[in-house]
């Protein structure tokens, strides 16, 4: 009940909204039992059906659904949806209890720490799940002839890429020193597309981090001259700002609510606090 209207699901495949004097103001067909009580939210109405469909259908016209999400498929879906905090939370006999969608209106950035997504994680960025079958998909730069290759220096890549909300940075040495940012295509088999590149003096050999619309690269390597610390917009990949770090050091670092932990000197290890403008250290120690 919401509104002055009531929602009620049917062993036919129903779901009917009533008026609290009992007419029948709209129904929509599911094709599959609904036998539990539906959850009502502010735009939706969330309800199961029997072979474990959720779904939210939008409580105006009952037109179509605004999603729908298979939740299992054998078991018993006796457990009414309930909705909150953007989410819809459903309790099943073979999946234990789920929670499903993320909210309405809000952007769920990507953050990437560090090496292989920072401490403690493995790489895997949104936890999607791979393809049943490891098909070759694409690859950049796009592939060429014999005789164009055979002219063309490539940048070699020797560090793990980083994934941000719907872009790609690749770190570059070789005959492109700097940090690629590429866009994925709508459809995933396809080559992405170039977004920007922020060249370095010299190459690119660690991970980069994003975080917040925001980039950090180290470029070069140990014994390179003119290291620095860079910050970029992940947007534009305009340069924001830079901070020196020692010739000598690894320049390994990791992020962690706004702050990084890096080797900026030789066996030292540096808190930064990050910002926009510029990193202020907190504390260095050997």
């Amino acid at each position: 009940h919401a509104d002055g209207e009531l929602y009620v699901g049917s062993c036919d495949g129903a779901l009917s909204c009533f008026s609290l004097d009992g007419a029948l103001l709209r129904s929509w067909n599911a094709h599959e039992p609904i036998k539990i009580s539906p959850a009502v939210g502010k735009d939706h109405v969330y309800f199961l059906t029997d072979g474990g469909r959720l779904y939210a259908l939008d409580r105006k016209d009952f037109r179509r659904p605004a999603w729908e999400c298979r939740i299992g498929t054998s078991g018993l879906f006796i457990s009414s949806p309930a909705v909150g905090g953007g989410h819809v939370y459903v309790g099943t006999a073979g999946s234990g209890f789920m929670c499903v969608g993320q909210p309405a209106g809000t952007r769920q950035d990507v953050r990437w720490l560090g090496h292989l997504g920072g401490p403690g994680r493995s790489g895997w960025a949104d936890r999607t799940p791979p393809a049943n079958q490891g098909r070759f998909a694409w690859r950049h730069p796009p592939e060429q002839d014999d005789e164009a290759a055979a002219t063309t220096a490539v940048a070699r890549v020797a560090a793990p890429l980083a994934v941000g909300s719907n872009a790609l940075y690749v770190a570059q040495h070789g005959a492109r020193n700097g940090l690629l940012k590429l866009v994925p295509a709508r459809d995933r088999r396809r080559a992405p597309a170039e977004a920007g590149f922020h060249a370095t003096p010299n190459g690119v050999f660690l991970s980069p981090a994003v975080y917040d619309n925001l980039v950090y690269v180290v470029d070069g390597r140990p014994g390179d001259e003119g290291r620095r610390l860079h910050c970029l917009a992940a947007d534009s990949m305009k340069p924001l700002w830079s901070r020196e770090i020692d010739r000598d050091a690894s320049g390994e670092s990791a992020l962690a609510a706004g702050q990084m932990l890096i080797y900026d000197r030789p066996g030292q290890l540096t808190l930064l606090n990050l910002g926009a403008a510029a990193a202020v250290a907190v504390w260095s120690a050997p």
